[in-house]
């Protein structure tokens, strides 16, 4: 909201929602902080747990900077370590994941060689499957099988990686 301000002019406004935001998201850092030191949770009273956080990608998209570089650098880590042979998981309940987060955490990171392996388990999955319907976004890391979703307008979210490219960011 604070860029919408700048962009109307109202630099009072711009101010005050860019403060919020600076404020809310180092309330979010501490909240999401797991006991370890580690990685983000899953929910704010999960300690123990983890996730995708692929909605950083909107912040790298606009070029917002909100979330601190060293954050996603810690959830990069993190997530190489939760590697499986098709991906990474959602979270730590299950070992299936979305094809659409995988790849907009891919569009996040800073760190090359993550985001390369992101894309290459997700092509791994898609070229060995024995599920062969239209490209399912919900799918198993060990398994290689498709969980369910075929065919819907979040595989628009494969193309992420590009679009932060394409906007500098």
């Amino acid at each position: 909201m604070g860029e919408i301000a700048r962009y109307a002019g109202k630099a009072n406004d711009e101010q005050y929602y860019s403060g919020q935001a600076s404020s809310l998201i180092s309330q979010w850092k501490g909240l999401s902080e797991d006991s370890s030191g580690l990685h983000l949770k899953l929910s704010y009273d999960m300690d123990g747990t983890w996730s995708l956080k692929y909605n950083a990608f909107p912040d790298k998209l606009l070029g917002l900077n909100l979330i601190p570089s060293s954050v996603l650098q810690q959830e990069a880590a993190w997530y190489t370590q939760q590697e499986q042979p098709y991906g990474v998981p959602l979270d730590i309940r299950h070992t299936y994941t979305k094809a659409d987060w995988e790849l907009w955490t891919a569009a996040s990171t800073n760190d090359p060689l993550l985001r390369q392996d992101f894309v290459e388990s997700l092509y791994s999955f898609a070229n060995t499957s024995p599920s062969r319907v239209p490209l399912t976004d919900w799918y198993d890391t060990v398994s290689d099988t498709q969980n369910g979703f075929k065919a819907r307008p979040v595989i628009g979210g494969l193309f992420s990686i590009l679009a932060r490219l394409d906007s500098g960011n």
